[in-house]
């Protein structure tokens, strides 16, 4: 399967991600589904780790953090049997909507990944500034 090319949002879910002070989970879940290019809905925790700071610029302490921060809301953490790995399982946009209490059908927003990615490394570029 290629590289995702477009990040697909859904506008009540980010504006309910927003109130509820999880945008930085939110952004994540984006982009572990575009790291998870197979469509599984399922990456090891060190592949998510490493392709969040090698393609969307985290730290690796800040996106171990995010990981730990959205767990149960927008993915699940799991250990793999008989493996020393934990799995992460994002969950699609009607459980996360349902979290929320938002509709989540209707209306999607694309966003090419790149400029997804270029947003958040001239953010944590502006930061350090």
């Amino acid at each position: 399967m290629p590289p995702l090319k477009t990040i697909r949002t859904v506008p009540k879910i980010s504006i309910a991600a927003l109130q509820a002070k999880l945008d930085k989970q939110l952004a994540m879940c984006h982009c572990l589904r575009a790291i998870n290019q197979w469509g599984s809905g399922r990456l090891e925790m060190e592949y998510a780790v490493k392709s969040s700071v090698a393609d969307f610029g985290y730290s690796k302490g800040t996106a171990y953090r995010i990981l730990s921060d959205g767990d149960g809301l927008f993915w699940e953490k799991r250990g793999l049997k008989n493996f020393n790995r934990l799995q992460i399982k994002i969950y699609g946009f009607q459980k996360v909507a349902k979290h929320f209490d938002v509709r989540c059908g209707g209306y999607f927003v694309e966003i090419p990944v790149d400029e997804f990615a270029d947003y958040g490394r001239k953010r944590v570029l502006h930061q350090r500034a």
